[in-house]
């Protein structure tokens, strides 16, 4: 689909609960438009955010999964949460959320699938057979779902007959005939294909490709060494996907034939959380743990936008469809979007961390002394050069009284050569007592220098590092 009139539309959500609205014009010289949907002081402690899917095709709704195992309704249009369910089934946090038509269903830690209805006492459960990392449901098929865990490999389910229909095996030992560890951290599916192909990223640094209507090994597999994988999304290029690792890389691994590594984005600090490309704009987006979102050209490899939002971000949502959809009386309207003239820069996202640290008191104690010295060096020369200057000007003046007082002086005593000698030895002494003020200060400076220098040399010398 086409982007909108806002270029990308995306809901950003945080490891401490927060929900921020982000817009972003292709504009270089506007800044992105952020809104924050639920504020700090809604939340309590554990109230962090693992999943995120959309509610509905219009994408006016999305439901979030959180920490303490809540199940949440967002709808934009209204900005509030319409439904709230607490899950009450398996063990540990809440991994994925989504949508099969009028139900929901969630995956928790321990590998327990539950699908209920809101109004609706019917509950389905699903087992695994072991602990889930990552739960993605197909959108090509929407009976389809895959799961992938901590030594629990990939498997397909079909949602209407509730049953497995392919199970992963293992790849062949290692040269030194060794297992190798199963730990599948994500899931996507390639499209045009019913939901048979399907990609998986490892925690091992592994990223395999596996034919459900072929084999059950996998067709294609390509190793990194030392980056675990934490993240995959679809390529802007046919069987390529993007790959986020622990290190702040974003990986595009080219699965045709044997595989490679095709090329790879840079510039984050912490692992990479989530990361979607978009083939119309022909950008990748991405979040880490370094609490930035970005925004890099899918060709050029460049970052077009790097926005700090505050806290660590987990998951994110990206809008594809072109407007807002509000629904009236049983009929279905499109709200046009706002020009932007009349888009007003809001400051609501970071106005409670401004107030914060406004009332925070300043604290110098933890100021190093060799910054102090330098403060001091650079003071103490400072009042050198002002005090060179005033006494220059000190000395014009002089020079120009006495010039008025020998205009007004008869001519007679102008004349007289004693005179004349004696002005002539007063204008040598000023002039030796400002060279000698002048370089006074200079031998002060320098001798303090030195001894901040010996100082500086005895600490090092005194210490281990520099033995």
């Amino acid at each position: 689909m086409a982007l909108n009139f806002y270029g990308l539309d995306l809901i950003v959500a945080s490891n401490i609960g927060t929900i921020k609205h982000v817009k972003y014009n292709s504009n270089p010289n506007k800044k992105p438009d952020i809104k924050q949907l639920q504020r700090i002081k809604e939340l309590e402690k554990g109230q962090g955010i693992t999943c995120m899917t959309w509610a509905d095709a219009e994408q006016t709704k999305f439901i979030v999964g959180r920490k303490d195992r809540t199940v949440q309704t967002f709808n934009l249009i209204t900005d509030e949460f319409s439904d709230t369910k607490s899950v009450d089934f398996g063990e540990g946090k809440l991994q994925s959320v989504s949508v099969f038509g009028e139900s929901i269903f969630g995956a928790v830690e321990s590998g327990v699938i539950k699908i209920w209805k809101s109004n609706t006492s019917d509950e389905h459960l699903l087992n695994t057979g072991g602990p889930i990392e990552k739960m993605k449901h197909c959108s090509y098929n929407s009976s389809i779902i895959a799961t992938g865990g901590k030594e629990n490999d990939l498997k397909l389910w079909d949602l209407e007959k509730r049953t497995t229909t392919f199970h992963a095996k293992n790849v062949p030992h290692d040269w030194l005939q060794l297992r190798v560890p199963i730990w599948v951290s994500d899931i996507c599916f390639l499209p045009e294909n019913n939901g048979n192909v399907v990609a998986v990223c490892s925690r091992y640094g592994a990223v395999r490709l596996y034919d459900a209507r072929a084999q059950r090994r996998p067709v294609c597999n390509v190793d990194f060494k030392d980056q675990a994988g934490s993240c995959i999304s679809l390529g802007h290029y046919d069987k390529h996907v993007i790959v986020g690792t622990g290190r702040g890389l974003l990986n595009l691994v080219d699965l045709r034939k044997k595989g490679k590594l095709s090329k790879s984005y840079k510039g984050a600090v912490g692992a990479i959380t989530d990361v979607m490309s978009q083939k119309d704009a022909n950008v990748v987006v991405s979040t880490s743990l370094d609490r930035h979102l970005r925004i890099h050209n899918a060709e050029s490899k460049e970052i077009i936008l790097k926005q700090y939002l505050t806290s660590k971000l987990t998951c994110f949502l990206l809008r594809t469809v072109d407007s807002f959809i509000k629904q009236e009386d049983g009929e279905i309207t499109i709200k046009q979007e706002i020009d932007d003239s009349e888009i007003k820069d809001e400051d609501e996202p970071d106005q409670e961390y401004d107030e914060m640290f406004d009332n925070m008191e300043i604290i110098r104690e933890g100021i190093s002394s060799k910054i102090e010295k330098n403060i001091f060096l650079e003071d103490k020369t400072k009042d050198v050069t002002v005090s060179k200057k005033k006494m220059k000007s000190e000395a014009k003046k002089r020079k120009g009284n006495d010039t008025i007082n020998d205009a007004s002086i008869s001519e007679d005593l102008i004349d007289s050569p004693k005179k004349a000698k004696l002005d002539k030895e007063e204008e040598k002494v000023n002039d030796e007592d400002i060279d000698q003020s002048i370089i006074k200060l200079l031998r002060s400076t320098e001798k303090l220098k030195r001894k901040l220098l010996s100082k500086n040399k005895k600490k090092k010398a005194k210490s281990l590092f520099y033995k």
